[in-house]
């Protein structure tokens, strides 16, 4: 009896980490018109809580180092993107077709 609850614990935890790699990295930025939807976390791509707002024209910097992408505004101010490797390069893309003025800087990790 033990054994089938181990087999169902791990495959709960195999589904899960299915669900969870399938819309981990879901729409970080959506175009929204004159803005753009920043979703930094990965609560925040779930469950479309905590994310942030901002002017396309307000975004004069990007920043990637390692797995995460920094938007700086005018002030100086970041909103930070928190990804895995292999999707940092999709957002970069998605990122300089949106913010076409910005200017992208990379440090290596």
């Amino acid at each position: 009896m033990e054994d089938y609850i181990v087999i169902a614990v791990i495959a709960a935890a195999i589904l899960l980490m299915a669900f969870l790699t399938r819309y981990i990295e879901k729409e970080s930025l959506v175009d929204n018109g004159d803005y753009v939807i920043i979703r930094g976390t990965l609560m925040s791509r779930l469950f479309d809580i905590n994310f942030k707002r901002v002017l396309k024209t307000d975004i004069i910097k990007i920043q990637i180092a390692g797995n995460t992408v920094s938007l700086f505004n005018k002030s100086d101010n970041a909103y930070d993107i928190f990804l895995y490797g292999e999707t940092v390069n999709e957002l970069i893309n998605i990122s300089d077709r949106l913010f076409p003025n910005a200017k992208t800087i990379e440090f290596k990790c």
